[in-house]
């Protein structure tokens, strides 16, 4: 657009993400720009909508309550009761831990596992729900075309979450093995040789599935972020080339926002039930692994800068789209925070707003000054 407006000042998030995509545009060749597009939105498919149907009557409590009891069982009922088989429940052996004196990994299970599979579930089920209303917001395209290029893409994701979740496993269990990490042996191994050297048996061979299961889903609730912030690219471009015929107002792009508003929130839940967990995680290693350093990177790197992208994204180029149409004598318009006051999510209503700024103060923020 040939007319630059100012840029929002009441909030100081607005502002610098401003900033940033004008530097952005400014230094970062056209070229590389649309490759790092490619690498980071175009690999996420569209929700097909044969899944979209599956969900659309979906309730966000059963939605949640059911994948929360599932990693309770299994990540809680299933161990307890496998490590007092094996009799690693209590013991007085201590060159072991136990699995009722880990109390890292109970917390997790009984707590912080449940809550992010639990909103993860969640933020699928928004997006998946929300996607054909998000769609009415962008300029159509061929078909057949789109089809085609989501089946491949459907692939490609699928591919490199497999292939991502089973490398990032294969680390962590070996980490396990490794005494300048974790001095004494855990719960789910059967013992240590002589020569120091830990063994790994059938129970281990369920806590190394346990955590695929669990490094999987994360991954795939990423990827469903991404597409969704790939469409809302989409939206903003049929925006921009629209913006004259533009008969949209504020408070219809905010109700069509809805269901985006809800996998934020699931989104900013998430990540602040990953962070308590990195947190928990790092409390148990005598020095820092490097699977817990690239936890932390991608938790920051996700939680405080991307988590919050699409919805500046959007605001700011509404702010820009209003900022043009308006006439020579109209005033600037204010910038507007497209996030309902209050939505239904789990359990009944919520106000996004006031839960997103806690968990920014409070667990976000936090993080970066604790962990680091």
């Amino acid at each position: 657009m040939s007319t630059d407006p100012p840029a929002p000042s009441h909030d100081f998030r607005p502002f610098v993400f401003h900033y940033s995509m004008r530097l952005y545009d400014s230094v970062v060749p056209p070229a590389l720009r649309r490759f790092l597009k490619l690498l980071l939105f175009e690999i996420s498919p569209d929700v097909p909508v044969s899944l979209t149907d599956a969900w659309r009557d979906a309730s966000l409590n059963t939605v949640f309550w059911i994948a929360g009891s599932l990693t309770f069982i299994m990540g809680f009922v299933v161990v307890a009761l496998w490590s007092a088989i094996v009799g690693t429940l209590y013991g007085t052996d201590t060159r072991r831990i136990y699995f009722l004196n880990d109390w890292v990994n109970i917390l997790n299970y009984t707590v912080l596992c449940p809550l992010f599979i639990g909103f993860g579930a969640v933020l699928i089920a928004t997006t998946v729900q929300g996607w054909a209303k998000l769609k009415t917001l962008r300029s159509p395209g061929p078909d057949g075309e789109k089809q085609a290029r989501g089946r491949r893409h459907m692939f490609v994701i699928l591919l490199v979450t497999l292939c991502a979740a089973l490398f990032g496993n294969a680390h962590f269990m070996a980490e396990n093995l490794n005494v300048a990490i974790y001095p004494r042996v855990y719960w789910f191994m059967e013992g240590a040789r002589p020569d120091g050297s830990r063994v790994l048996g059938a129970f281990a061979f369920y806590y190394g599935f346990l955590n695929f299961c669990l490094i999987l889903f994360s991954i795939l609730v990423a990827a469903t972020f991404i597409s969704q912030f790939r469409l809302l690219l989409q939206i903003g471009a049929t925006l921009d080339r629209s913006s004259k015929e533009l008969t949209l107002s504020t408070d219809m792009l905010r109700a069509r926002l809805t269901t985006f508003t809800q996998s934020y929130l699931a989104g900013k839940l998430v990540v602040a039930a990953y962070m308590a967990n990195a947190l928990a995680w790092k409390t148990s290693q005598r020095q820092h692994s490097p699977n817990l350093v690239i936890y932390g990177s991608i938790l920051t790197l996700f939680g405080v800068v991307f988590l919050s992208l699409p919805r500046y994204y959007i605001e700011l180029l509404w702010f820009r789209l209003r900022f043009t149409r308006r006439s020579n004598t109209d005033p600037v318009p204010d910038y507007e925070d497209l996030r309902p006051l209050e939505i239904e999510f789990v359990g009944g209503s919520w106000k996004p707003r006031v839960v997103a700024g806690a968990m920014d103060a409070i667990i976000i923020s936090g993080f970066i000054t604790t962990f680091w």
